[in-house]
């Protein structure tokens, strides 16, 4: 039976969903098994002042022209595909061209695939014969990008798979299973045994090389144990302190879904940055990770990672405002490009790495050494800030004027990037109007330089928070009706919630359904109202163990419904934010008039809220 009431306990909430800057410490670091350690704050900083880098997927199957491991076995016979090595020979790899390049464009930072899923090695290794020693053409190229980078002061990292279908002891086996070159022994596969060649061979890397973070991929295979990642994390910064592993070293993106980059618990998991891949333009909401280090990882062909003879490449305007909306989001940008077999780039990647070289040169000071805001990511563009300067780069070529929320800090001026012209900017209620109409064509991004009197702050969060118990929300609860699934005989009655809310012993009960597979509450607004997210607090004494996931869909009409966020790990509150994508820009606040919360569980259980919160205007 359907049935309507007034929510019991609401929370109306004036606020933008804003980032926060005290969470440093603790969304990165060793986790639950390792919480005395952590990478040095300095290294998280200086790999975040570099903000742009490139990553290189390429190896044997650059032969093949198809994807780099995933068509082992499947495009490519597993046969043929493990015996490209024998005809590898990248004679025109030269890391000091590389590294003139990687200075042309604008590159501070690279990691090429030194081990990718299918097993093969970038670098002379102790522990393998599979690598570039035993490669037609034999070259380190580990140790000569190692040489190269350091001349041209470029921070070398690598890539490094956690799983290997090639190697015999790692389990399962998938995508051909182990390769020749291996011996299989009597017990394979051995995990422990595969653990220790894992540690080796990053080990090697580490020492042999000096490389400065590790890219790990692949810990979706369940024989990956988050006490296997808080172990190699441990070894790891005991051998290199100042070492940056990503989150993938540990199992918090498997533990919320790999497409997952926003839930991800950084108390519990290891990580020192985060990797948010994708081909390209998918958008990044990074407003839950909040200032934790981390890097859109993009590659410039939007159909494949490694070398392709029929790429699909990203258009350089394209380029450029996906690097620009990512930096503003608080981000590092890594793009990535996949060489020919002989080392080499194609001219149409290197023409485009060329205009985003050029427009780096030209307007560098308002990306490198940056933090997002002051201003959070507005509809056609993004806002950087440094010292006592900030920038607001305008990705969307139509706007005139741009309206922003005021700050409480002296702005002193306003001008054209690189040049004496003023843009004029007046105060308008709670906002800053820029007068943009003015500025000759800057290309895919115009940026404004703005100086403030003293060192650029976030802009302030500014809230007004009403807790309504039931006898004070007459107001707010004739515009807030809401529809249950069902409703427990416990709080049914109105005067029977009135007496729970007053008995200090079950406070925390405002809500509950009765037992169901997927019990719902949906919240009608009356309106649309622009909203900037929910805060869900889950009753403490229910711990509904049986969920496989929660989930929160918005709807204008009521009948057409899309799903924004999911959950299916238990927390005691959940913070959902609101909000769309805009050439790689994450703009909170969505338009909405009704919210459905749903609760998919295995058997009949309950949902059950302490206390929801609504963000909104």
């Amino acid at each position: 039976m359907k049935h309507t009431q007034q929510l019991s306990k609401l929370c109306l909430l004036l606020s933008l969903f804003l980032f926060s800057l005290s969470t440093h410490a603790q969304l990165s670091g060793g986790g639950d098994l390792n919480p005395d350690l952590k990478a040095p704050q300095k290294a998280q900083e200086k790999w975040m002042d570099l903000r742009v880098g490139l990553s290189v997927h390429w190896g044997p199957s650059s032969l093949g022209g198809k994807e780099i491991s995933w068509s082992r076995d499947r495009k490519i016979p597993k046969e043929t595909y493990d015996n490209y090595y024998k005809s590898f020979a990248p004679t025109k790899f030269n890391a000091e061209e590389w590294a003139k390049l990687m200075t042309r464009w604008g590159i501070k930072y690279m990691a090429p695939t030194a081990k990718h899923h299918d097993g093969f090695c970038l670098w002379y290794s102790d522990h393998t014969p599979y690598d570039m020693e035993n490669a037609k053409y034999k070259v380190d190229i580990m140790k000569e990008l190692s040489k190269a980078c350091k001349r041209h002061h470029i921070m070398l990292g690598t890539y490094y798979s956690n799983l290997d279908w090639y190697h015999p002891d790692w389990a399962p086996y998938n995508f051909g299973g182990p390769g020749p070159l291996i011996k299989k022994q009597d017990d394979s596969p051995n995990l422990e045994r595969y653990f220790k060649f894992f540690e080796n061979q990053c080990l090697e890397l580490i020492n042999k090389y000096d490389v400065d973070f590790i890219q790990f991929d692949g810990e979706w295979d369940t024989t990956y144990t988050h006490e296997v990642g808080s172990r190699l994390y441990r070894v790891f910064h005991k051998a290199k302190p100042e070492i940056l592993l990503n989150s993938r070293i540990d199992i918090g993106r498997r533990s919320v879904g790999k497409g997952n980059h926003l839930y991800m618990d950084g108390l519990k998991y290891a990580g020192d940055f985060q990797d948010r891949e994708r081909l390209v333009n998918h958008g990044n909401n990074v407003t839950a990770w909040l200032d934790h280090p981390w890097q859109a990882w993009v590659t410039i062909d939007k159909k494949q990672w490694s070398y392709n003879k029929t790429p699909q490449l990203m258009e350089s305007d394209e380029l450029i405002r996906d690097m620009v909306g990512v930096v503003g989001n608080n981000g590092n940008y890594m793009i990535n490009l996949g060489p020919r077999p002989d080392g080499s780039f194609e001219k149409e990647q290197i023409a485009l790495m060329d205009s985003l070289g050029n427009w780096l040169h030209t307007y560098g000071k308002a990306v490198y050494g940056t933090r997002g805001g002051p201003f959070y990511p507005y509809k056609g563009g993004v806002s950087t800030r440094k010292g006592r300067d900030a920038w607001l780069l305008v990705t969307d070529p139509t706007i005139t004027q741009l309206h922003l929320p005021a700050l409480d800090q002296k702005l002193l001026s306003a001008k054209v990037y690189g040049t004496k012209q003023k843009v004029t900017w007046t105060k308008e209620n709670d906002q800053w109007v820029f007068d943009l109409s003015n500025i000759e064509d800057m290309g895919p991004v115009r940026v404004v330089a703005l100086h403030f009197k003293n060192k650029v702050q976030l802009s302030a969060i500014k809230k007004v928070l009403s807790t309504y118990e039931i006898e004070g929300a007459t107001k707010l609860t004739k515009e807030v009706t809401v529809k249950y699934s069902s409703i427990s005989d416990a709080i049914e009655a109105p005067i029977q919630l009135e007496k729970l809310l007053g008995d200090a012993t079950i406070r925390d009960f405002s809500f509950e359904s009765t037992p169901e597979k997927k019990p719902s509450i949906e919240l009608d607004l009356q309106k649309e109202r622009k909203v900037y997210g929910i805060e869900i607090h889950r009753r403490i004494l229910k711990l509904n163990p049986d969920m496989k996931q929660l989930q929160v869909s918005i709807s204008n009409d009521g009948k057409t419904w899309e799903t924004i966020w999911k959950a299916k790990k238990l927390r005691e509150k959940w913070d959902v934010p609101f909000s769309i994508t805009d050439m790689g820009a994450t703009i909170q606040g969505r338009s909405v008039r009704y919210i459905r919360i749903e609760l998919d569980a295995n058997k009949p259980t309950t949902l059950s809220f302490s206390k929801l919160s609504i963000y909104t205007k």
